[in-house]
């Protein structure tokens, strides 16, 4: 027997095999892991054999699968590795230490669900992506279905709310498809931050039906992310929200959008070395997905890449622009030294896609085409938007920030998030990140996020 085909301690087995130490522990006896034992040295000594270890791997074709996904994931961070300085945890719930900078440069509610474009020979996968293999005995309902996240993975106001209404078919004609409720709920989120649908009503029915499909199949990862989702943005309770993730991630380590969506909860928190990691991961199991792209750009982009970051999310935004994408664009041009231009035309776009009110376009528009590069042309920008009477409330609140008007900033904050109506996750908005040190904000962020479920307010008369 060749020795150097031998890999001692279980430490090295689980690396081999994709796995940590005490998941190869647990499955020498769960699973019948070939390992073995030194004789007279007790069982603490154990080694495995390469060759009796790939054996076993061929015969279980989903732990082989995943381990090619976490060795590739090691190669490419060995061969291109990207520096990132670890950020301090967040202080409170809801808001970010002011010494977290990047962490702060965040966009609004901005949805970053795992995908791929999925066209016919992709229907295989997009089951399997929907956390189950599982099919419907009611005809029609698993080509609804299948339509439907097709669909859905395009990430446009239009593909999103024609995926939303097969979710709902099929769910009508099959109430016990679990599947089918959970992406009916994933596309209810999607729909709420695209504020394609009334927010509050949105999200309600997304935890709805997160539920409901958990409760008709509870080996389903997809709805645990997407309540992860919902309690990271939505409710503000941060160990929650993680609780879920990994819930989704423990139930299945290659559901794309748990790593996904992770990954973006991550990027908000700061945590922005373990948030590449986990958009790496989703991208090594769906390589085209758009949204996971767009999310791994955001993050690269606040952790010192921005550059990188800007051209990948442009790119994207020239195949297919969705609200998501202009998002992130307009983040990262509120970065340091800002590009008021980039800024302005991703706001724009976003008023557009989301079908708000024409004014609201027009104003981002024409600031766009009066803006003169220079200190003074961005404080003439910030000027009209904070006193046009087009310029709704959380819009006139940033341009005071970015004039440095704290005091007219709060005072219009604290109408928004005292309105009875949606109000700002004001925590994750890029243009107040001044306000941040100011003894006020602290206070102001922690109603707000009590609230809960609630949006930015944006009129659409």
């Amino acid at each position: 027997m060749n020795v150097s085909d031998h890999i001692h301690g279980w430490k090295e087995i689980g690396s081999y095999i994709g796995r940590t130490e005490r998941t190869a522990r647990r499955w020498e006896i769960e699973r019948r892991l070939p390992v073995r034992r030194t004789p007279g040295q007790g069982r603490s000594s154990v080694y495995a054999i390469k060759s009796e270890l790939d054996g076993w791997l061929l015969s279980t074709p989903a732990i082989a699968e995943d381990r090619e996904v976490v060795l590739a994931v090691e190669a490419t961070h060995a061969a291109s590795p990207i520096i990132v300085t670890e950020a301090p945890a967040t202080t409170r719930r809801g808001w970010l230490a002011p010494a977290l900078v990047t962490a702060a440069l965040l966009a609004i509610a901005a949805t970053t669900a795992a995908s791929v474009r999925r066209t016919g020979r992709d229907n295989r996968l997009a089951v399997r992506a929907a956390g189950s293999t599982r099919t419907s005995p009611v005809p029609g309902v698993n080509e609804l279905y299948l339509r439907g996240l097709g669909l859905y993975e395009k990430r446009t106001v239009p593909d999103v709310n024609n995926a939303f209404k097969l979710f709902l078919e099929a769910t009508d004609r099959d109430p016990k498809f679990a599947p089918a409720w959970a992406s009916l709920g994933n596309a209810y989120t999607v729909l709420g931050e695209y504020e394609s649908i009334n927010n509050l009503d949105a999200y309600a029915k997304a935890r709805d039906a997160a539920e409901k499909a958990l409760a008709l199949d509870p080996s389903l990862a997809e709805p645990h992310a997407n309540l992860g989702f919902l309690d990271f943005f939505r409710v503000g309770d941060q160990s929650q929200a993680e609780r879920e993730f990994r819930m989704a991630l423990a139930l299945d380590p290659r559901c794309a959008m748990a790593h996904s969506w992770f990954g973006t909860m991550l990027t908000y928190q700061g945590r922005l070395p373990e948030a590449l990691r986990e958009f790496d991961v989703a991208s090594q199991i769906e390589p085209h997905s758009s949204a996971i792209m767009a999310g791994r750009a955001l993050a690269l982009g606040l952790a010192g890449h921005r550059n990188e970051g800007l051209a990948i999310l442009e790119k994207l935004n020239r195949e297919a622009p969705n609200p998501m994408i202009a998002h992130h664009l307009s983040t990262l041009a509120v970065m340091q030294p800002r590009n008021v231009e980039l800024f302005l035309r991703s706001r724009a776009e976003i008023a557009l896609m989301e079908h708000l009110a024409p004014s609201v376009v027009t104003l981002y528009t024409d600031a766009e085409k009066k803006y003169v590069p220079g200190r003074s042309g961005e404080q003439a920008v910030w000027e009209a938007l904070a006193q046009s009477k087009d310029s709704y409330p959380l819009l006139q609140a940033e341009a005071n920030a970015a004039l440095g008007k704290a005091d007219d900033a709060f005072a219009i904050l604290d109408s928004v998030v005292n309105s009875p109506g949606p109000a700002a996750n004001i925590s994750s908005d890029p243009m107040l990140i001044s306000l941040h040190s100011d003894r006020r904000w602290p206070a102001l962020v922690s109603l707000d996020n009590r609230l809960g479920l609630r949006t930015r307010s944006v009129s659409t008369e």
